[in-house]
């Protein structure tokens, strides 16, 4: 809207009626939305992310009974194997009830492919199950 041309974390704003998408920084997106504080929280969030994910490699990480490099985080346990080709992984939720498993689709050529994977499919995780 502005044409303000850096912008470091973009908001994808979509008009529910006419469809139309905008990218946006932070002040045009609270702007245009009817809760000025979301498009803050949303940016908030994501500059976390980005701070975890730089840092997610150079987390402790255990080694299972099997030999599995694996890590307990935010509501989820996280395991990554040897797999014919690379490297793999999955996500169990950890709960008391009915945990869901979400295992890797892709074989990862080095063990930190897998592990920045598992992250990023972490943070999907978290806001699909809002733990």
């Amino acid at each position: 809207m502005c044409e303000y041309r850096e912008i470091r974390y973009v908001h994808h704003m979509i008009h529910p009626v006419y469809g139309l998408e905008l990218d946006t920084g932070c002040v045009c997106a609270s702007r245009m939305e009817i809760n000025p504080d979301a498009a803050k929280t949303r940016e908030g969030q994501l500059k976390n992310a980005t701070r975890r994910r730089r840092n997610w490699l150079s987390r402790k990480w255990r080694i299972s009974a099997k030999g599995n490099h694996f890590l307990n985080t935010d509501g989820m346990n996280i395991v990554i194997y040897r797999v014919l080709g690379g490297w793999g992984g999955r996500i169990t939720e950890r709960s008391d009830e009915d945990p869901r498993v979400v295992p890797s689709r892709r074989v990862h050529p080095t063990i930190d492919a897998a592990k920045l994977a598992a992250f990023d499919t972490m943070i999907l995780l978290k806001d699909r199950w809002h733990l």
